[in-house]
């Protein structure tokens, strides 16, 4: 029951007690005295301000938009339970207020007493409604404790009086669920919220016309009313533009300044300048008492940051304080302060600045406009705060502050900045030195440790004590530097004290090195982590022998975090032995206690998941996780609010394990599930969860390409890239890391969908802010470092620029290298990686020497860890195999290409045999390149087996997922039209083509970025196919498509494909002289010819074999024209760039171009 109201449920009077309300039945005498339940709408004074017209009790419209909301809220009081409450949930400035305020007043019609219930702690009494009674709690979430007295008070409820109770919050559901549950009133709750719908159009207009109305009588302006397009325009520019107060106050504004057009103007920025109007206004009325032009505007801020601020409070205020908020002695201006309403008459507070937008951003200004004075403002605003409402209220207003209007600094960060200057000991502030941080006020709590442990008298124990809760507050808001110097004293401490009083202290230096090594991880000490974790495990193990009730759950809290470190540096079968022995402590403890161990186990399962899958153990790293999912989710139905964000990580790891085992549908549901959730959460408490949501939207990404949907896969990596750029410019210490990882990621997804230039952008903001944080910190992030310049490898080689492209993963390798040095077990995989691509970048080049061997390094190490760890590393060693039988193949090492790619398919087979949703995809691939090489031998039954096999493989995948796996039956099929011409199967050769053009043209059609290059590449081909068959006139209808879409690409990035264009024009040339259209060939063979001078004279290793055949079939153009000389010419021009090769190289293809150009070249002078 309630302390703060009657302390008797007075049924036999006919009355009861909720809280600090007597609600009275009106049949008694005590009952037909007392008022109903308020609503408090008031009538705008004739001159309103324009704060009052914003605020949702002055009425200057009839209501409109909420007829839904309203049936359920009817349907809601109208059923049979004698006692329910609800949720009406939604964004600040929604309207939920005026909502419930209409509502209310209808039922008064009806004999209810319905109204607003005020949580202050003052004992009031109501009259009951004859036909029930409805109580309105308005923003629930800044009166926690007293909502929960009321929780209890229900509980206690016979249910012979119709209650209903309706929370007015920003919050979810979910978030006061748990509350409920432990207040046992489960079954009083309707589980059915009602959240807030958007505003239309035509009611948008209804609402900025009727503000801009009022606006106007107190301006004296005539403006332009709003037409219907107009609203839609300004509701179109932004989607909170849509909400009730966002559309009054852009109907003021426009009354207010009808010069200025509206559509240049953010929201923000219109509450900004209403919020500017009337603080002239205050000022100019705070003139008026004693002079004191500032003081009104600051007790307002206070009241605002505080929730109210009382007459007596400020009397009471100490003479130094008075001075330092501007109040001259004996300020004896109550009654002026009455007059012009801004000291309540009732209750003699200076009420806060309402709508709580509008609040944020008053406080916001006033504190701007006081910089010397705001840190004594936000304290007062702390210490004269009743009931802690300061913590809530400023979280909200901090958070309004930065995320709907984009200002800054808020309060708790002034307050925390004072703190840390402050050249003595804030005694009345110690307080928050000695909690836990609530989510968004670590900052503050860390300036309050900095200012104890410099200027309080401390014993040794009580300074660990505060060094411990520093280096917490420091990790959260990014600080880690810090963080690690604060635990290193707090361990050393503990430990002098450990050695004289083991007893006594041991524990607090087991928790302070578990600590420890969690701070050194944060800055990439790993090996330094895994030892103070160690020590950590070893105390705790010592404590747990003679105490193991108490000390088992530590030792297995340790054990998990010891299991971390050991995959850091690369340990992973120590890294496995300690999170099961961790799982086996948890599920021991959660047998014999599931409600206090569960959780625990739920974390180490889903560690242990991490662990299983770091060394391949796909179906045991599922198995954990699954586990953990389970447990989780019975955890979260009981308590939502402690237990969703851990369900929602469970659901982020089980998407990555049903990835790996190519289970995407799972994959996707789960990751869906997990940033459903956590876009719930982040809405209520953006601080604690906007940065998972990002995380869990970066895996989305992946999830949504591994099933081709690429639009939405770049939508989510979008979003998370926005969070994280928010993010980190208030913090760039925590965040910025996260928002490189989304650069990294979303770069690739631009280039799933062709979009180059932004992928290249994403891809060099990535790499510059890496290069930043390793410069400052080079063990935590050269391995993050090495990764984007690896990324960014491919993407420069992506749109032609092979010098870059090589430059970044020769840093990357470099990188890795010197890493794999120091820490092999961690970092020779990834070194294995950046030599697989960057044989690539050698091939580019022609570098074929320096692209073997990278290859051949990377098969080497691959081989070595596949021994050690097949389930991990042979799907690594099957991809170095395929790339290295491309290697072999560029220098006709046929033999040795033949083997490699044989050895890919043989392990990928096997691979597919136990998990076909994984490895098929990567079996068709190697059959498909597979096919090229036995083709590159005459072994024309083979390539065509093997091609047909890849066909089949992507036909079944295709058919179950087409938006990921179409684009890769098209290039199968481009690969078959060639092996089917090998054999002279003419038929089956134009059909596998004419198959791979019909799906490109799809794929193109949605898709021109991305799928345009490969639909150029199979008309290519279809011109050779049919020209094969003597159907020239469909040949060059096909060239001349591939010409055309090759023009529009190099355009657009002409590194990339010039030397497309050059081939397709190579192949046009042949087309129009098949059918005797001689000048086009010759133009066409020009041009190529010309193309392919400027890339050899650029890169002459790749590109002048290519330039030497189009010089040879310009001399055949030219032989039939008449101009044997210029034939000759170009013979001869072909056959000497060659030379050098020739003798280089004997028996390879620019031999035999060189033979071939030097036997027409002789022909030609024999005819002379």
């Amino acid at each position: 029951m309630s302390d703060l109201g009657m302390a008797l449920v007075k049924f036999s009077l006919g009355s009861f007690t909720l809280l600090n309300f007597t609600l009275a039945s009106p049949g008694t005498k005590e009952g037909a005295t007392l008022p109903p339940l308020p609503v408090p709408f008031r009538k705008a004074q004739n001159k309103p301000r324009i704060f009052d017209l914003l605020d949702w009790r002055i009425a200057i419209a009839r209501m409109v938009g909420r007829d839904e909301e309203k049936k359920a809220l009817r349907a809601w009081v109208d059923d049979d339970n004698p006692i329910s409450l609800k949720i009406l949930s939604g964004p600040g400035g929604a309207g939920k207020s005026r909502l419930a305020g209409e509502f209310a007043l209808g039922l008064h019609k009806e004999d209810w007493s319905a109204g607003f219930a005020k949580l202050d702690g003052k004992d009031r009494a109501y009259r009951q409604g004859g036909a029930g009674t409805l109580l309105i709690v308005d923003n629930p979430e800044e009166r926690r404790e007293q909502v929960e007295d009321l929780f209890d008070d229900l509980a206690a409820l016979d249910g012979s009086h119709k209650i209903r109770i309706l929370f007015l919050t920003r919050t979810t559901f979910n978030e006061w669920r748990e509350r409920m549950v432990q207040h046992n009133i489960s079954s009083l709750i309707d589980h059915d919220p009602i959240p807030l719908s958007p505003i239309g159009p035509e009611d948008a207009q209804y609402i900025m016309n009727k503000a801009q109305e009022a606006a106007a009588d107190v301006g004296g302006t005539l403006p332009e009313p709003f037409s219907e397009e107009m609203a839609r325009a300004w509701m179109e520019a932004d989607t909170a533009n849509s909400l009730p107060l966002y559309l009054t106050a852009t109907g003021v504004f426009s009354a207010l300044w009808p010069e200025r057009k509206i559509l240049s103007y953010t929201a923000p920025e219109i509450i900004q300048a209403l919020v500017d109007r009337e603080l002239k206004k205050i000022r100019s009325f705070s003139k008026t008492l004693h002079g004191a032009e500032y003081v009104l505007e600051r007790l307002l801020a206070m009241a605002t940051m505080a929730g109210t601020l009382s007459w007596d409070t400020v009397r009471a205020l100490d003479e130094q304080t008075w001075k330092s908020l501007g109040i001259a002695p004996h300020w004896e201006v109550k009654r002026e302060l009455m007059e012009a309403g801004w000291l309540r008459t009732e209750d003699e507070t200076f009420p806060a600045i309402q709508p709580p937008i509008v609040g944020a951003g008053f406080v916001g200004q006033v504190l701007a406009d006081n910089k010397h004075l705001a840190p004594e403002l936000v304290r007062q605003a702390i210490l004269n705060a009743p009931d802690g409402q300061w913590q809530d209220n400023l979280c909200r207003i901090g958070s309004d502050m930065k995320v709907e209007l984009d200002l800054e600094p808020t309060p708790v960060e002034i307050l925390a900045a004072h703190l840390g200057q402050l050249d003595r000991l804030d005694d009345k502030l110690i307080f928050l030195a000695g909690v836990d941080p609530p989510h968004g006020m670590a900052a503050l709590c860390a300036a309050a440790c900095e200012n104890v442990l410099r200027y309080a008298k401390l014993d040794m124990s009580d300074r660990a004590g505060f060094l411990n809760n520093a280096s917490n507050n420091y990790a959260l808001i990014g600080k880690s530097e810090k963080a690690l110097g604060a635990i290193k004293k707090a361990a050393d401490t503990y430990g002098k004290l450990a050695k004289d009083n083991p007893n006594r202290f041991l524990p607090d230096l087991a928790m302070a090195l578990n600590n420890a090594s969690n701070r050194y991880t944060d800055i990439g000490k790993f090996q330094k982590a895994l030892n103070a974790v160690k020590r950590a495990v070893d105390a705790y193990e010592q404590l747990a022998k003679s105490n193991p009730d108490r000390f088992l759950p530590n030792l297995a809290l340790s054990l998990n975090n010891a299991s971390n470190s050991y995959t850091e540096i690369g340990k992973s079968k120590e890294a496995l032995d300690a999170i099961e022995r961790a799982v086996e402590i948890n599920e021991m403890l959660a047998k014999d206690n599931p409600d206090r161990f569960l959780p625990d186990l739920a974390m180490s399962l889903s560690n242990a998941s991490n662990r299983y899958a770091e060394i391949g153990k796909s179906k045991e790293a599922l198995d954990a996780i699954e586990r953990a999912v389970k447990i989780r989710e019975v955890l979260a139905k009981n308590n939502p609010d402690r237990f969703l964000p851990d369900l929602a990580a469970s659901l982020n790891n089980a998407s990555n394990c049903y990835t790996e085992i190519g289970k995407s549908k799972e994959a996707l549901d789960a990751i869906e599930r997990a940033v459903k959730i956590r876009e719930v959460l982040a809405r209520s408490n953006p601080d604690r969860f906007l940065p998972d949501l990002a995380a869990s939207l970066n895996n989305a990404s992946t999830c949504y390409t591994e099933i081709g949907k690429s639009k939405e896969a770049l939508d989510a990596i979008e979003r998370a890239v926005e969070i994280n750029e928010m993010l980190a410019r208030s913090n760039p210490d925590r965040f910025l890391s996260d928002l490189v990882a989304s650069l990294n990621n979303a770069s690739k997804r631009y280039a799933d969908i062709g979009k180059s230039k932004e992928a290249l952008d994403a891809i060099e903001r990535a790499v510059e802010n890496n290069e930043m944080l390793a410069k400052n910190n080079p063990d935590r992030f050269l391995p993050d470092l090495a990764a984007s310049l690896n990324n960014a490898s491919n993407r420069y080689a992506e749109i032609g620029k092979s010098k870059e492209a090589l430059d970044a993963i020769e840093r990357a390798v470099e990188i890795y290298e010197m890493l794999a040095r120091s820490n092999p077990d961690r970092f020779l995989p990834d070194l294995a990686m950046s030599l697989n691509n960057a044989s690539g970048r050698y091939a580019d080049i022609e570098k074929s020497k320096e692209a073997l061997d990278a290859i051949e390094r990377a098969v080497k190490i691959r081989e070595v860890l596949a021994r050690s760890n097949p389930d991990r590393f042979l799907p690594g060693l099957a991809a170095s195999l395929n790339n290295a039988s491309g290697r072999y193949a560029d220098i006709e090492k046929s033999k040795e290409a033949l083997d490699a790619i044989e050895r890919a398919v043989e392990i990928y087979e096997m691979l597919a045999r136990s998990n076909p949703d994984r490895f098929l995809p990567d079996l068709a691939m190697s059959l498909n390149n597979a096919s090229g090489r036995y083709a590159d031998i005459a072994k024309s039954k083979e390539a065509l087996d093997a091609i047909e096999r890849a066909v089949k493989i992507r036909e079944v995948l295709a058919r179950s997922n087409p938006d990921r796996f179409l684009p890769g039956l098209a290039a199968s099929l481009n690969n078959a039209s060639g092996r089917y011409a090998d054999i002279e199967k003419s038929k089956e050769a134009l059909d596998a083509i004419e198959r791979a053009v019909k799906i490109r043209e799809v794929l193109a059609r949605s898709n021109p970025d991305r799928f345009l290059p490969g639909l150029a590449a199979s008309l290519n081909n279809a011109s050779n196919r049919y020209s094969d068959i003597e159907k020239y006139q469909k040949a060059l209808n096909a060239i001349e498509r591939a010409v055309t879409a090759y023009k529009q690409l190099a355009k657009s990035n002409p590194d990339r494909f010039l030397p497309n264009l050059a081939l397709s024009l190579n192949n046009a040339s042949g087309r129009y002289a098949n059918i005797g259209r001689s000048k086009e060939a010759l133009d066409a063979i020009e041009m190529a010819v010309e193309i392919y001078e400027i890339l050899a004279k650029d890169n002459p290793a790749r590109f002048t074999l290519d330039l030497a055949a189009s010089l040879g079939a310009h001399g055949t153009i030219l032989r039939p024209m008449g101009g044997p000389e210029q034939a000759m010419d170009c013979f001869r021009r072909g056959r000497d760039i060659l030379r050098p090769l020739t003798e280089a190289y004997p028996g390879s293809s620019a031999d035999r171009i060189f033979k071939a150009l030097s036997q027409d070249l002789a022909a030609l002078e024999d005819l002379e």
